[in-house]
């Protein structure tokens, strides 16, 4: 045999050898622990366990039963996977990066909650567990760390490229939980404390479930593709809520919403029944803005609303739709609604019209209204004037809900016939009913100001006019006190009405005074812009 050909048959002998003591040692590296005690130097913080691990090909990997869970002083996070095939390019972990791609998994479930000191009944029973970390997830006693430096930082991070996840069946983000069936194809990368991408991916849910928890669903039959990239996010500088403005998404959805549900959250104190509501969406949203295009429809559904003394029932439908860049407007129609306030009723049709768009932090929602037409009665009980008006109008309104609900807002309304309003007064102050019914309230108008923050409600300046009566009213709800001063002018007859403290008075002499005085006492004690 010639030389040369001897020569490159050893070097073949060698290739091969190499080849399979490289698979070997691979195989003994990823099927016993020592893999997983490499990576998993410190379990508190960050745990990799499988119940089955080999490799065919040097490099490519498959895994069953895979986990991944860990932890720093702001999130406690689990990742899981029933089996995962993956190309793993051990270069990356020389600079304590996993890097793999192409991945293709089954059965993915991702859980994540924030860790806090101050926890409520209803977020613990909400929030996702991540096993092997106690409940609720409490931050780490004592003094903060310094923080990282690029000189000391030595975190795991972790790329993913061609991603294709089929089977996705739960995705829990502290006390909203996504499950079901969905497939997802993408990219991601992400730092911890550092940065973080996603996408581009396509998430195609068929179809997926949206719940407060497991507590109660809010959406359900969530059907649609949509295309989801988060641009490059420093998480040194942004809280978790800020990646919204770095994300973008497109799509059509499809789902059923559990308004009762949905409802029973933004008021816990009301009782609510309704029925379920089809929703239609289509999304278009760059970088954390809505573009135009972008518009989503629920309803009909029937809806009852019970506080104790006031009730609400009857249909509603809401459509939403995105006109430019920051600007959206919406409607919600109400038809045959019927409102009882004690023995007192109105049926009436509404509609309200939302005219927003963004001015700095705040949302400005002026144009905004609500108007109010009587239906036909039904019953000789219903209390609706003929022909019965209302219209009420946003003339400046702002509105920003960042630490809370902050409110200015201008208000002007007008009505053909005041007296659903003034049964509404006479219903819970000391006035008589007969001096309210003997005094007409047709070409009613009035202004006033109201405000809000977190800690308080308040109704200032509120002058109204009707054809036999002049009024203004005064008003702070400051938990858990509420004061108000109402002022009445008939002409021959004018009376001062006030609540405080939960007592009521009546003032009839001087009572124009009386009331600048009260109205006044009630403004220093209120909400300050």
């Amino acid at each position: 045999m010639p030389f040369y050909a001897k020569a490159l048959a050893v070097a073949a002998a060698i290739g091969v050898g190499a080849f399979v003591l490289f698979a070997a040692a691979l195989n003994v590296f990823i099927g016993t622990r020592l893999f997983r005690h490499l990576i998993s130097y410190d379990p508190g913080s960050l745990l990799v366990d499988y119940e089955r691990a080999y490799s065919l090909w040097p490099g490519r990997i498959h895994v069953e039963g895979l986990v991944i869970r860990g932890r720093d002083r702001n999130v406690e996070w689990a990742l899981e996977l029933d089996r995962c095939d993956f190309q793993e390019h051990f270069i990356g972990l020389f600079r304590h990066e996993f890097h793999a791609g192409p991945v293709t998994c089954d059965g993915l479930s991702l859980r994540l909650r924030q860790r806090k000191s101050a926890w409520s009944t209803s977020e613990i029973a909400a929030t996702s567990p991540v096993p092997g970390f106690s409940d609720p997830a409490l931050p780490e006693p004592g003094p903060l760390p310094p923080p990282l430096t690029d000189a000391n930082y030595n975190l795991w991070s972790v790329r993913l490229d061609d991603v294709v996840a089929r089977h996705v069946r739960e995705i829990w983000i502290d006390t909203m939980r996504v499950a079901g069936d969905a497939d997802v194809r993408g990219r991601w990368f992400f730092r911890p404390i550092r940065r973080l991408e996603v996408g581009p991916a396509t998430i195609d849910a068929h179809p997926l479930e949206v719940g407060d928890g497991t507590v109660a669903p809010l959406v359900s039959e969530v059907r649609g593709l949509l295309h989801v990239t988060v641009d490059a996010v420093d998480l040194r500088d942004a809280p978790l809520a800020a990646i919204a403005d770095h994300a973008s998404i497109a799509g059509d959805v499809t789902a059923k919403a559990h308004t009762r549900n949905i409802l029973r959250a933004l008021s816990p104190g009301t009782r609510f029944e309704a029925s379920d509501a089809p929703v239609t969406a289509s999304v278009h949203i760059d970088r954390g803005v809505a573009r135009p295009g972008s518009d989503a429809t629920a309803g009909p559904f029937r809806v009852r609303a019970d506080s104790g003394k006031l009730s609400v029932e009857g249909t509603l439908r809401a459509r939403a739709a995105v006109d430019a860049p920051d600007r959206i407007h919406a409607d919600i129609d109400g038809r045959d609604l019927l409102a009882k306030l004690d023995a007192h009723s109105v049926r009436v049709n509404m509609n309200v019209a939302i005219h927003a768009h963004r001015e700095g932090a705040w949302a400005n929602l002026s144009g905004s209204g609500i108007s109010f037409i009587g239906a036909t009665q039904t019953s000789a009980k219903d209390d609706t004037p003929p022909d019965w008006w209302l219209r009420a109008e946003l003339s400046r309104a702002l509105l920003d809900t960042t630490g809370g609900l902050h409110l200015r807002a201008d208000v002007a309304v007008q009505a053909k016939d005041a007296s659903p309003l003034a049964k509404a007064i006479v219903s819970d102050t000391p006035l008589p009913a007969w001096l309210v019914d003997a005094v007409s309230t047709r070409g009613f108008e009035t202004r006033g100001q109201f405000l809000a923050s977190p800690t308080a409600f308040e109704a200032r300046d509120v002058d109204a006019r009707a054809q036999g009566i002049d009024a203004r009213f005064a008003f702070l709800r400051r938990s858990p006190q509420t004061d108000w001063a109402l002022y009445v002018d008939l002409g021959a007859l004018s009376a001062g009405v006030e609540s405080h403290n939960g007592k009521a008075d009546v003032m009839l002499l001087g009572a124009r005074s009386w009331f600048d005085a009260r109205a006044a006492t009630i403004r220093a004690a209120g909400v300050h812009e």
